[in-house]
């Protein structure tokens, strides 16, 4: 299945492709390598030369430390070019440790570390080798602009985190491509399967974003009705 998706991706010009494993370090210890050379048997198979940048992660949990290490070894080893989220976000002295004797990039989950003390923190203290953070997460664009400007200050690249439906994804994909320049975001995530994330959306963002901001000003519409009015309880709703 994960193969299967790698195919199809590449298929459709994607050359960043990041993995969410088993959370299990054995099997993704197996699943990275499998990945790794199906990746570049397609390539060499399509007698393409393009580079394509690989990334794991782990969602903030399921590794101890030790764990992590090798983990890190063996994708540096693989050349993936980054090791997102293997541990908790907020552990900031773990954190350090292993982007300290990692080869490859270590970076946060980015969903966690929601205030600018703590964030600022974390980049004084070299707990990772790019920051990341969501700017539906971290207070907003006015926020995100904060956050951006202490990981330069601190000569940290951001990778902003744009994992989810897709208003979420273009509000960060607008911050992203308005915050560039040299520290600027080389990773815009899409998330698959992409229908799922897409409920009441009449425009989407396609797996080369760029064109959607070439085409249509990097806007997207909303189906009609999305929003429901507020039910007996006081709840609302998306619909379609």
């Amino acid at each position: 299945e994960y193969l299967a998706w790698c195919d199809e991706a590449l298929d459709e010009g994607c050359r960043r492709l990041k993995i969410h494993g088993f959370m299990n370090f054995s099997k993704d210890r197996e699943l990275v390598v499998a990945i790794r050379r199906h990746v570049d048997e397609y390539m060499r198979g399509k007698e393409l030369t393009d580079q394509v940048y690989l990334a794991l992660d782990c969602e903030c949990k399921f590794y101890s430390f030790d764990e992590a290490k090798r983990m890190a070894t063996l994708l540096g080893s693989l050349e993936y070019e980054w090791f997102e989220a293997p541990l908790p976000d907020r552990d900031f002295e773990a954190y350090a440790d292993l982007t300290r004797r990692s080869e490859i990039d270590i970076l946060p989950g980015g969903n966690s570390v929601m205030d600018l003390q703590s964030f600022t923190d974390g980049c004084k203290r070299r707990c990772w080798s790019r920051a990341r953070f969501d700017v539906t997460v971290c207070g907003g664009i006015t926020a995100a602009r904060k956050f951006f400007a202490v990981a330069e200050a601190h000569g940290l690249r951001t990778e902003i985190q744009s994992w989810g439906h897709t208003l979420t994804a273009a509000a960060n994909l607008h911050v992203m491509l308005g915050l560039g320049g040299r520290l600027g975001s080389t990773h815009f995530e899409l998330a698959v399967p992409k229908e799922i994330y897409e409920v009441g959306m009449l425009d989407t963002i396609e797996s080369t974003p760029v064109s959607n901001v070439e085409e249509g000003g990097g806007g997207v519409a909303l189906g009609e009705p999305v929003v429901h009015a507020p039910n007996s309880e006081g709840l609302g709703g998306l619909g379609v």
